[in-house]
């Protein structure tokens, strides 16, 4: 296997086994209904397997038949191409994701916003249809197509997974401390997207990598707590939170 992604799975199991390592938060984790673990399961075989595979066999495999000329023509340096992805690709993230969260597409994320606690677990929750229009798969497949030296690029890709993971789990320092609010300068912590996930302000910090976004965009909140009004209450069903985005509802509470 490669070893990115043993890293990245490790790092998914060490996550889930210190959240559940609590008697709190085992006791949230173990009350999710029938359908959450449905939605979860079948979210994270999407996020896992089929993206990744899509990546390759597919995306990448549509750009070489387009567009052959341009395989291998982007010359940078390692350092570059990790900037590339850890930037560029998280600058685009940004303005997809609030596009996600205006009135007409809301819809496709709202399934993610139904957490009522944050874990590993939910951090691919979704519609089957949401994660194929994030840019992880069509943008960072070209990228990859186009670029002759792909080490730094694909290291930012796994760094960027990892992150994706710690961000929507409840491991972080004291957020009133000095360390928190410093590193809140420059990533997305936990604190940050938690109170992403919270129904009092769901459209604040956007980003993923780097809280820049939010910042320049007027999008930004930290507060030195977290929130306590995780999640939308759905009352649509199964089928329609997996397969039809555009009739998912919410309860207005």
């Amino acid at each position: 296997m490669d070893i990115r992604l043993a890293v990245e799975f490790f790092l998914f199991f060490l996550l889930v086994f210190w959240h559940l390592s609590d008697k709190s938060r085992r006791a949230i984790f173990f009350k999710r209904t029938l359908d959450e673990n449905v939605i979860d399961g079948i979210s994270l075989f999407i996020q896992g397997i089929i993206i990744p595979v899509s990546s390759y066999f597919l995306i990448y495999r549509l750009y070489d038949g387009l567009f052959p000329a341009l395989k291998g023509t982007l010359k940078i340096s390692n350092e570059l191409g990790f900037l590339l992805n850890f930037v560029l690709v998280d600058f685009v993230f940004y303005w997809i994701h609030r596009l996600f969260h205006s009135r007409r597409l809301w819809g496709f994320h709202l399934v993610h916003h139904s957490a009522r606690a944050m874990d590993v677990i939910v951090s691919s929750r979704n519609t089957i249809w949401t994660s194929f229009f994030f840019p992880y798969l069509w943008l960072n497949s070209y990228f990859i197509f186009i670029l002759e030296n792909k080490t730094g690029f694909v290291l930012s890709i796994s760094i960027t997974t990892m992150l994706d993971l710690w961000r929507h789990s409840s491991l972080f320092i004291n957020p009133q401390s000095q360390v928190a609010k410093a590193i809140s300068w420059f990533f997305v912590t936990p604190v940050h997207h938690a109170w992403h996930h919270s129904r009092s302000h769901s459209r604040v910090n956007f980003g993923a990598n780097l809280s820049i976004w939010d910042r320049v965009f007027g999008t930004y909140l930290y507060a030195a707590q977290y929130p306590d009004d995780l999640g939308f209450n759905l009352k649509s069903d199964l089928k329609t939170k997996l397969l039809l985005p555009f009739k998912v509802e919410r309860e207005n509470r």
